[in-house]
């Protein structure tokens, strides 16, 4: 069992709770590896499709975060994750070009690797079809 939010927590079990509330809960530096896949609207927005809820309906029911809600995360991300400790996260190729370093402002988190996941099987592209995930490696230095 897990306590957290003054909450006991099963192990391996879906929880109903704001992750961000999930998140101001632990304690600073208690963390040692954390993994983030953020439901972006970064490449949604910027070609404007507008029209997610009938062509994919599955996608379309997940709650898509603003890059204030992102940045929100990764700023709790930061004040749990031990000093040398990693956050993992999943990005796509619309952030891998574009960047994500707004996103990092005023952490003491920093990219250190990246890992591209080839997951099998051909995916929908807007301009290339594309089979792969990137998962961006970030360690917490202490200056």
């Amino acid at each position: 069992m897990l306590k957290v939010m003054n909450m006991r927590i099963k192990k391996n079990t879906k929880l109903k709770v704001c992750g961000l509330t999930l998140m101001q809960s632990l304690e600073s530096q208690s963390v040692d590896l954390c993994f983030f896949d953020p439901q972006y609207r970064g490449v949604l927005d910027k070609m404007k499709y507008g029209n997610e809820g009938e062509r994919q309906k599955g996608r379309a029911a997940l709650h898509q975060m603003s890059d204030e809600t992102i940045i929100g995360f990764i700023i709790e991300i930061d004040r749990v994750l031990k000093n040398s400790c990693y956050l993992m996260l999943w990005i796509d190729k619309f952030h891998l070009c574009e960047g994500i370093k707004q996103w990092l402002k005023g952490t003491e988190l920093q990219i250190v690797d990246l890992i591209t996941w080839d997951k099998g099987k051909m995916g929908m592209g807007y301009r290339t079809r594309k089979q792969s995930e990137y998962l961006l490696v970030l360690q917490k230095i202490s200056h």
